[in-house]
């Protein structure tokens, strides 16, 4: 019978005009649809029949099968009407196998399950041999099941193959990475940047033996370190702001300002601050004493306030003897759009006071 006669998928036969015993034909097609549509296969990869089959009842036939099977390896069998029927699958038929309890799906030249079968799946995106799993999206969302009631636990394994591979993930920007974090070249935990993808440096490292952790290349620290030099300020009130920095100073970082002009630091981001300052005064000729104390001062957006406990005390006692140094170390809580700077005041005497030199250190912890 022509290919015309059949049709293109099932090959189902078509009734001809003119033709004799038409139901011999309808009935040949029911038949196959029968056993081609909604295929339960009750069990596959089956070499030889079974010896009491029920009707209706399918297989797909093993490969090197025997006795009414021979020759009819990959094929659907169908037991009907008292006897085996064979039909010949096409590339991309699908079948479901209730003895593995998954889905078959023909190649064209074999059967194998979905998880066999599909080696790359995309997901709004190409998938490859090496990225078999790709996915395209704005957002992934993943929650427990509820498989095994009161556990809620969710977690994302990375298995290396060993010890010396690489488990990690890569953050990237336009597929160039610049950031990986995992399991790199051992079982240390790594924290890795890379400004092209190329060149990457090991900022954090967590040992998996001990837990210690270590920063291969250092801490870097938001920090501003200012220095007044020897052109003085003259004090001839009870308390002054140091001002005009003309000395050099140097900033790293983005949340801090200085001003040298009004010798202030502003604050950009809140957080714990190590601050330092150091301040070294002289009397002026002539004066026997005068003792001042520097403080550090923080404006919070109304008024300037003095941060408690920063006191530095210097005793002048006679002039020409050079300047005196104190300084103050602590830690102090800052907001942002607070300032900070160094204030002198003198506690004892009324001479005159200029001060020498101050240094001002600000670093973000």
């Amino acid at each position: 019978m022509a290919d015309f006669e059949y049709t293109e998928n099932l090959q189902l036969p078509y009734i001809m005009a003119g033709q004799a015993q038409k139901h011999i034909t309808h009935n040949e097609a029911l038949r196959m649809v029968d056993a081609l549509l909604q295929v339960a296969i009750l069990e596959v990869g089956r070499t030889e029949p079974p010896t009491n089959p029920s009707m209706g009842s399918r297989f797909v036939v093993g490969i090197a099968a025997i006795g009414a099977w021979a020759d009819h390896d990959n094929s659907i069998a169908a037991w009907q009407d008292g006897t085996w029927v064979f039909y010949r699958p096409l590339a991309g038929w699908v079948v479901y196998a209730l003895d593995v309890k998954d889905v078959l799906v023909f190649d064209g030249a074999q059967w194998s399950t979905v998880n066999g079968a599909v080696t790359a799946f995309g997901i709004n995106a190409s998938a490859d041999a090496v990225n078999r799993l790709a996915v395209k999206s704005d957002a992934v969302y993943f929650s427990h099941d509820d498989v095994t009631p009161g556990t809620g636990d969710v977690r994302m394994t990375l298995n290396m193959a060993n010890a010396s591979n690489t488990a990690s993930i890569t953050l990237a920007n336009n597929w160039v990475g610049h950031a990986e974090i995992g399991t790199s070249g051992g079982t240390d935990f790594n924290v890795k940047v890379s400004p092209n993808g190329s060149d990457w440096q090991n900022a954090l490292r967590i040992d998996a033996s001990s837990g210690k952790v270590s920063m291969p290349l250092g801490l870097s620290v938001q920090h501003l370190q200012a220095f007044k030099d020897v052109t003085t300020q003259t004090l001839t009130v009870s308390e002054a702001a140091l001002a005009n920095w003309d000395g050099e100073h140097t900033f790293l970082g983005d949340d801090l300002t200085w001003n040298a002009a009004l010798g202030e630091c502003s604050i950009g981001r809140a957080g714990l601050y190590m601050t330092t300052f150091m301040v070294s005064t002289e009397i002026s000729s002539g004066s026997a004493r005068s003792d001042s104390i520097a403080v550090l001062q923080r404006y919070d957006g109304s008024a300037w306030v003095n941060v408690r406990g920063s006191k530095a005390r210097m005793y002048n006692r006679q002039a020409g003897r050079g300047g005196t140094t104190a300084a103050w170390t602590g830690l102090v809580n800052f907001a942002p759009g607070d300032a900070v700077r160094i204030a002198v005041r003198i506690e004892d005497g009324t001479d005159e006071v200029y001060v020498d030199q101050a240094s001002l250190m600000i670093m973000r912890l």
